[in-house]
């Protein structure tokens, strides 16, 4: 007797050859929009295992000297800078717990009755978390571009007009422009369809998906 996993698989997967094998290149269209690297290539493989791992050091190289300098020496500028090195901390060990995982063949075969393998399908393969810190790591230096500009070439507006608020929202937008880019798109579009994590393809309405296709790849396929 079948599962009804396996019934909405089915379904699911109906469904979807439907909307997306209209021509030969929609399998790129329908597969291609996750997080696709050239693991298999050796050199590929030891220059991102060299560039992931001196990237996590670095970083953490970096927040231990924040640490160790205290508190007292920190001022608004040291606080962006810390938590943009965060943001890279956290977008380098995520990539490269997607790239180990990848090794370990963990994307190779899911479980659509298992919540771990939603988990890892819609976080880890699709590169969601890593793209938080990579994509709020982005603001965060526009952020910081910002408010050097604004302290150095205007200390007096600066002076009469900073309030601490600023420096909070400042924290939190680089974080939140990470989750509203990837993230939020990322989860309600994802499904695990025969045993394969298909991302950024199950949009509620053409419009969506049309207009994600243009975002992601710069064209829309008809």
């Amino acid at each position: 007797m079948q599962s009804t996993t396996d019934v909405w698989d089915d379904e699911t997967f109906t469904k979807w050859q439907m909307a997306n094998y209209s021509n030969e290149n929609t399998t790129t269209r329908a597969f291609g929009r996750g997080f696709q690297l050239p693991f298999t290539l050796t050199p590929y493989r030891i220059c991102f295992t060299t560039i992931t791992v001196l990237a996590v050091l670095s970083n953490m190289l970096v927040l231990v000297g924040f640490r160790l300098a205290g508190r007292s020496k920190m001022n608004t500028s040291s606080i962006h800078i810390a938590n943009h090195t965060i943001l890279e901390l956290f977008a380098s060990a995520n990539g490269f717990l997607r790239f180990v995982l990848d090794m370990a063949e963990m994307f190779r075969a899911y479980d659509a009755s298992n919540p771990g393998d939603w988990i890892v399908c819609m976080l880890i393969e699709t590169a969601s978390v890593a793209s938080i810190g990579s994509f709020g790591s982005v603001v965060c230096v526009i952020i910081i571009t910002l408010d050097r500009y604004w302290k150095i070439v205007h200390p007096i507006h600066h002076r009469k007009h900073y309030r601490r608020w600023m420096l909070k929202l400042g924290l939190m937008l680089p974080w939140l422009n990470g989750v509203a880019i990837k993230l939020l798109p990322v989860l309600p579009t994802t499904r695990i369809v025969k045993g394969r994590c298909v991302s950024l393809t199950f949009w509620a309405a053409q419009v969506m998906d049309d207009v994600s296709l243009c975002f992601c790849h710069g064209s829309i396929q008809q």
